[in-house]
């Protein structure tokens, strides 16, 4: 292989050429994504991007590499001149790939952490008002009591 950069066609016909040899030998085999996935412990939507070329909406590099080369071998699928020059592009620093890339490489991300703190949030306010009670009816009941003696 050589050392030239990939150009964004590059990339997009290497990742094409990936995603047709893993989907036509997943074909060839008869089996179904879900059965690969269980196997594979990967889930199943990632090798549906993979088999569709989306490899943007897989969550980082790393995923995507080995979750590339865990299908293709359980497959046996022969990629490894594509994955030269994927792991080529894909390690290559983040200011030499051009905008394009860099935007079909992030993957959108639900506002988890907007959740996980309005759930913290609603959980100490629960906490407290719950406490909130127990300290007035202890106070209540302690008043009762010492109004009886």
């Amino acid at each position: 292989m050589s050392n030239i950069p990939l150009s964004n066609q590059n990339f997009r016909d290497l990742t094409e050429s990936l995603s047709l040899k893993i989907k036509l030998a997943r074909k060839k085999s008869r089996r179904k994504i879900e059965t690969i996935s269980r196997i594979l412990k990967i889930r199943p939507e990632y090798l549906n991007y993979i088999e569709e070329n989306k490899f943007h909406m897989i969550p980082e590099n790393i995923y995507l590499k080995s979750f590339i080369k865990n299908y293709a071998t359980f497959l046996k699928v022969d990629i490894s001149p594509e994955m030269l020059e994927l792991k080529k592009y894909l390690n290559r620093p983040k200011n030499e790939l051009s905008n394009v890339i860099q935007k079909q490489l992030k993957t959108p991300r639900p506002k988890a952490k907007l959740l996980i703190i309005t759930f913290v949030i609603l959980l100490c306010l629960i906490i407290f008002v719950g406490k909130l009670k127990n300290d007035v009816l202890l106070y209540s009941t302690f008043n009762n009591f010492i109004l009886l003696i």
